[in-house]
């Protein structure tokens, strides 16, 4: 593969050129416009020096940074318009992360994806909270793109992570609580139910909470190719309830979290129904900070109209609310059964006016 470089930033990370090596590893790339490339072979299972950095990113301050990263792991070559260059590259195998993904029941978890998670990124996220998710290996990356390789578990819940580099990693499952299938979404849409969202995160060593996972430490060429993960089918809950105003009237929009108190990873979050109820699926054992937010009493033939989490926000705007009620928090403990008929009680509050029409011709604010 080879990258053009360019000093134009705003052009960095141009399509590369791309050729297939023969059965010998002998290969020609042909036609190559004249400029200076990054130069690398990628193969399933093997390194490339593209494994030392991340994905690159869209601003051009950070693509200049990006590039001077990259010449300092990736070589470079530079093609002139009538000349043959000849370069010989070296790859070497990385490391095998395998194994099984499993239910509790002992069936097999299925088309789930597999998460590498490198654990030099939490330093990083300490020290830029607002950038806390796990950066995207650059190599990694081209090696799913070009190579196709799988990134989740095949039917009988088997996984095969292979060339990663050398370092420390975790294993990650995540399990999203989404309408599922055209029966149910469309039923959300039309308001028969409530979508309740979240995503619940199982890490190697069989636990919940990232801090807790089982590490592995990696050199170049280690194979470890007998992990289970185990998904929990049991002793994960539901909590439900109505959300109401102190005079008993149900709300009939509003948006309700519920988020874990020692690990905000771990979060679930729905709509109020029309009705004024509300349900989250799949919440594990522990102590939770609930909240209830953008409640609204809208006139009905509205609030059927709302189904989205997305529409919030614009509520105001419509100038729509009969009512308003105040964000309110409240602390839960789930234990080992679920938890219904749980009543939420939110005051009421001035109902926001809507901003006034712009005359013709001004922005809006």
């Amino acid at each position: 593969m080879l990258m053009p470089v360019t000093s134009d930033a705003r052009n960095q990370f141009q399509t590369p050129i791309m050729a297939v090596t023969q059965l010998d590893g002998s290969f020609v790339v042909q036609h190559v416009p004249p400029g200076e490339y990054f130069i690398a072979a990628l193969a399933a299972g093997y390194l490339s020096p593209f494994d030392a950095v991340s994905a690159p990113t869209s601003s051009a301050k950070d693509q200049k940074a990006d590039e001077k990263l990259l010449r300092e792991f990736v070589p470079t070559i530079r093609e002139n318009s009538n000349a043959q260059s000849s370069m010989d590259i070296e790859i070497h195998r990385g490391a095998v992360l395998a194994g099984r993904v499993l239910y509790s029941d002992g069936a097999p978890a299925s088309q789930l994806l597999v998460s590498l998670q490198n654990t030099e990124a939490d330093h990083s996220a300490k020290e830029s909270p607002k950038d806390s998710e796990d950066p995207q290996n650059y190599g990694a990356a081209l090696r799913a793109f070009v190579l196709l390789q799988p990134s989740s578990t095949d039917d009988q819940g088997h996984f095969r992570i292979a060339g990663i580099a050398p370092g420390k990693y975790r294993l990650a499952i995540p399990q999203s609580f989404e309408p599922s299938g055209v029966g149910e979404q469309l039923a959300t849409i039309l308001g028969q139910k409530n979508a309740a969202k979240g995503v619940l995160t199982v890490y190697s060593g069989d636990t919940l909470h990232k801090k807790d996972a089982k590490i592995y430490n990696l050199n170049g060429g280690d194979i470890v190719d007998d992990i289970t993960i185990t998904l929990p089918l049991s002793g994960l809950h539901t909590v439900s309830g109505i959300a109401s105003a102190k005079d008993g009237t149900p709300l009939n929009v509003g948006r309700i979290e519920l988020t874990d108190t020692s690990d905000p990873s771990i979060s679930f979050h729905s709509m109020v129904r029309s009705t004024g109820d509300f349900t989250l699926v799949g919440i594990p054992e522990g102590s939770y900070t609930l909240k209830i937010s953008n409640g609204r009493l809208l006139a009905p033939n509205l609030a059927q109209q709302i189904f989205d989490e997305s529409q919030l926000p614009y509520l105001d705007q419509m100038g729509s609310a009969v009512r308003a009620f105040a964000d309110t928090t409240q602390a839960l403990i789930v234990q080992s059964a679920d938890i219904q008929n749980l009543t939420i009680t939110l005051a009421d509050t001035k109902v926001p006016e809507p901003p006034k029409p712009q005359p013709e011709g001004e922005p809006n604010p």
